[in-house]
């Protein structure tokens, strides 16, 4: 997801983070490193949907704006 959304995930539900069942990225310019429920992202979307479409598994669900 990107980082607006990801704001606005922890603004509506701060008691849980509503993806914690699932890997989840969060794609941002400013936020770097990670935190507790998410790694941030700074490299291009499409290389890293991309190596993760190479990944094991089947679906990959993008919330919010990533240009591909």
């Amino acid at each position: 997801m990107e980082r607006k959304t990801y704001e606005q995930i922890l603004i509506l539900f701060p008691q849980k983070f509503l993806y914690k069942e699932g890997r989840c990225f969060v794609f941002s310019r400013s936020m770097t490193g990670s935190n507790e429920e998410v790694p941030f992202i700074n490299d291009d979307g499409s290389t890293f949907i991309q190596d993760l479409k190479e990944e094991e598994g089947k679906h990959i669900w993008i919330v919010g704006e990533v240009k591909c």
